[in-house]
């Protein structure tokens, strides 16, 4: 069997670009995956969960971003989410550049700022498992388009971006 070093490289596919290539090489790269044991919550966990959250606030282990697959009580919402050193822009970014990218994204939820975006990505299969509605802490009346509305009714022109 001949080393791998003189095997040829494998071509794309016929009617493929370049750029599709390269963007094909790059979707298969892991960036920052991470395995998390099965954590089951106890019937008094998830009674406490029924009590604490609210659909405003951090949903923990039902967002992608909390740090495990449990609820972490003892832990505040900014210190669970991984937003910052998870999130797939910045990793992108770090992965393209080579270099390290300062974390800068912060969830509203985490940090408690309403100028922050929401980040919250739903984990489906936990939220199901534990009897919550699917689409429980999916905020409706979010901050920006709060502040945007009030924007319309004082009369107040969009920022205008160059």
């Amino acid at each position: 069997m001949p080393p791998l070093a003189n095997l040829p490289c494998p071509r794309p596919a016929v009617g493929m670009a370049p750029s599709a290539e390269s963007r094909a090489n790059r979707m298969s790269k892991a960036l920052g995956t991470r395995i998390h044991l099965s954590v089951v919550p106890s019937p008094s966990e998830l009674e406490q969960a029924r009590e604490r959250l609210t659909r405003e606030s951090c949903p923990r282990r039902y967002c992608w971003y909390w740090h495990t697959l449990a609820f972490d009580w003892d832990l505040s919402p900014e210190e669970g989410c991984e937003v910052a050193e998870r999130h797939i822009h910045r990793l992108l970014l770090q992965h393209q550049s080579g270099k390290p990218v300062p974390a800068w994204q912060r969830c509203c939820r985490a940090s408690g700022n309403a100028q922050h975006p929401d980040y919250y990505e739903p984990r489906e299969p936990h939220l199901e498992a534990d009897g919550w509605p699917e689409d429980f802490f999916s905020v409706v009346g979010k901050a920006a388009r709060r502040r945007k509305y009030e924007r319309r009714r004082r009369g107040k022109p969009r920022r205008e971006t160059e």
